[in-house]
């Protein structure tokens, strides 16, 4: 019998390389996986860092990107949260502003400092630390007022009781006491003396600096201690202003920023892979809480000095059940996604195993 050639037409399927893709893509995924733990990412991802710092790894309630990474921004919340006093950077020149919260109107501030202090009736106490002088700012009209710095020490002397002193702070109009203003260790004392705003500064020691503010001031009606100058502790929870939520970030690195409800159940939260979230306050309205992320650690902090300011709010109802319904569509498109190649691939193996066992005849 004469062997039947093999037609043009037909040819044994060419063997399949799929152990070759999945073993680079595998290798692909630890490389990165080392960069990323290893903090090399940061160097090859360096350029994408300004834009990715604006996305959260998982959010649960409504995440408002409020001032992004690219800005370079630095912001602080006023206690009562209508007031967000802004830095940013655009086109490489850096600008300060107060933004008001509640009107959703900006004015520009001039003055540049290294250090300040909320203090009631929206006003904060800024150190300009290159001619270490103090401003007095009033957000309602915008107004920025000198305010000298008395030395105590030098001012009183560094013993004995300087009623002097006492009497002075008697009739002012408000004593304002806060701690660490500008970065400098201890107290300081903010007055305001028939409309003049004074800070007092440098008690002496330690001890005595203690001992002076809490004796002249015991007594005293209009003598106001603030709890913070620029943002509250990240670990101890804050109330919203109307006391239905609260709002704290978990301990330890790449921590969790969650708010609460009353009976304590998480109705809103946030968290991002390598960076830590800092609670900067809640809103005026209590409808959010704004904080800030930064990335872990110091050294990537120096590679990435980049930072974002965002607003989380809890969902109302019908939001939740949307957002759900979302991520319930998109696990559905991935896995269809992920399930085509698949069946594909089975498709062709069927193909090749018919075309193997049945060969063209003539």
């Amino acid at each position: 019998m004469t062997p039947i050639p093999p037609t043009s037409d037909w040819s044994p399927p060419p063997p399949t390389r799929s152990g070759s893709r999945w073993g680079w893509g595998l290798g692909l995924l630890l490389l990165l996986g080392c960069c990323f733990w290893s903090g090399l990412g940061t160097w090859f991802l360096g350029p994408l860092i300004p834009y990715t710092a604006n996305y959260m790894t998982w959010v649960e309630g409504n995440l408002e990107v409020i001032a992004p990474a690219q800005q370079r921004p630095g912001g602080v919340l006023s206690p009562d949260g209508r007031y967000l006093r802004l830095g940013r950077t655009i086109s490489g020149v850096r600008e300060y502003m107060i933004i008001d919260l509640q009107t959703q109107t900006q004015r520009p501030l001039s003055l540049t400092f290294s250090g300040s202090c909320w203090i009631p009736n929206h006003q904060f106490v800024a150190r300009n630390s290159a001619n270490k002088t103090y401003y007095l700012v009033n957000l309602a009209d915008g107004v920025v007022t000198p305010a000298p710095l008395i030395r105590v020490g030098d001012t009183y002397g560094t013993t004995g009781i300087p009623y002097a002193l006492r009497d002075r702070w008697a009739a002012a109009e408000h004593v304002y006491i806060a701690e660490r203003l500008g970065g400098s260790a201890g107290y300081t004392v903010v007055t305001i003396e028939q409309g003049t705003p004074y800070v007092y500064w440098d008690f002496g020691s330690g001890q005595r600096n203690t001992t002076l503010i809490e004796r002249f001031t015991a007594d005293l009606p209009q003598a106001v201690t603030i709890p913070y100058c620029s943002s509250p502790p990240d670990h101890a929870p804050l109330v919203s202003p109307d006391g239905r939520f609260s709002a704290a970030r978990s301990s330890g690195e790449n921590g969790t920023l969650q708010i609460f409800d009353a009976d304590g159940a998480v109705v809103a939260q946030a968290f991002k892979i390598g960076w830590d979230p800092s609670l900067l306050g809640w809103a005026y309205d209590s409808s959010g809480v704004y904080f800030r992320t930064t990335i872990s650690g110091s050294a990537a902090s120096v590679l990435v000095p980049y930072s974002s300011i965002f607003k989380l709010s809890p969902l109302t109802p019908a939001e939740a059940i949307w957002q759900w319904t979302q991520r319930i569509s998109l696990a559905v498109m991935v896995l269809v996604g992920l399930s085509d190649p698949l069946v594909q691939r089975r498709r062709q193996k069927r193909q090749q195993g018919t075309h193997s066992t049945n060969p063209p005849t003539t």
